[in-house]
């Protein structure tokens, strides 16, 4: 991952995937470029799914602010609680599979800080075990050492 590159979409730079985040951030034709919002092709029959659990937006466990995506909860409390030092259950951990929705980190804020500089999603494929995502990390490693 760290040696493989891709294309910005915005401007056609080509940029490793580990520094496409960064890139993004910094890309001016990046704010140019819009999604469309997604619209369903046509109506289904077919039920919403209610045991999927939610990944995808946190609640701020100090002032209960919902809808942040993982950067924007980083963001947030940056900003709005960077002097606050109280334990709080991280709601990205304790939405994850091996997440404890009991366990306080000490220090949230470093907490958030050190462990959430980027998007589960991106590097998490939730449906394969820890193991197999284990060896698959430890072949990729020792390829890209090569």
């Amino acid at each position: 991952m760290r040696n493989t590159k891709t294309i910005c979409k915005a401007c056609g730079y080509q940029v490793k995937y580990s520094k496409l985040r960064a890139h993004n951030e910094v890309c001016r034709k990046t704010e140019v470029v819009t999604i469309k919002p997604f619209e369903p092709v046509a109506q289904t029959s077919q039920p919403v799914p209610v045991d999927v659990p939610n990944r995808s937006t946190f609640k701020c466990p100090f002032c209960s602010e919902c809808n942040f995506d993982c950067k924007g909860l980083v963001e947030h409390c940056n900003k709005k609680h960077k002097s606050t030092s109280a334990a709080a259950v991280c709601p990205v951990c304790a939405s994850m599979p091996w997440g404890n929705p009991n366990q306080k980190s000490s220090n949230f804020i470093d907490h958030l800080n050190l462990r959430h500089k980027f998007e589960y999603d991106t590097y998490v494929d939730y449906s394969v075990d820890d193991d197999v995502m284990l060896q698959a990390a430890l072949k990729a490693s020792m390829r890209d050492a090569s």
